[in-house]
């Protein structure tokens, strides 16, 4: 990652096309310190290249780990991505019933719209039939609301008569 990070800062000083190209795609053309832009795609590509070497490595050593790894992958990447849509469409609904010019505003809107998000992606996992969700519901169920209150046993107790 901090080889990336020197590549790509010297890409961003000395080629211009680079430079031009990530403060479009960023949409920060013309603003000073934009330069900071390229630690954070040094790092994702650093984790990207982390993350293949150690899928092969784990694919090596246990086989058929993708093919059981795929389903949750799946339905991870999915309720992910129907998580950030549905938050992000709320954002503009919330913006015209809190007012956003205000510190309790913002929170409401941002806390509001990420419970409506969390709730989609609850869904989807739900709809997906994904396994991990049915032990989260299990445990919660089984910790919470069927959980089995233990009293104090007063059979012995002089004062009670």
């Amino acid at each position: 990652m901090v080889g990336f990070g020197y590549l790509f800062l010297r890409l961003f000083i000395t080629v211009p096309v680079f430079r031009y190209f990530l403060e479009q795609l960023f949409k920060v053309s013309n603003v000073s310190g934009s330069i900071v832009l390229v630690l954070p795609l040094a790092y994702t590509l650093g984790t990207v290249i982390n993350v293949m070497w150690h899928w092969l490595s784990f694919e090596l050593e246990f086989k058929d780990f993708s093919r059981k790894v795929m389903p949750t992958l799946f339905a991870s990447f999915s309720a992910a991505v129907i998580m950030g849509y549905v938050a992000h469409e709320f954002l503009d609904v919330f913006d015209n019933i809190f007012n956003i010019n205000t510190l309790v505003g913002i929170f409401l809107q941002g806390f509001c719209s990420g419970l409506l998000g969390i709730a989609a992606g609850v869904l989807v996992l739900v709809l997906l039939k994904n396994e991990e969700i049915k032990d989260v519901w299990r445990t919660l169920h089984h910790k919470i609301w069927r959980a089995k209150i233990i009293g104090v046993d007063n059979s012995n107790s002089p004062t009670i008569q």
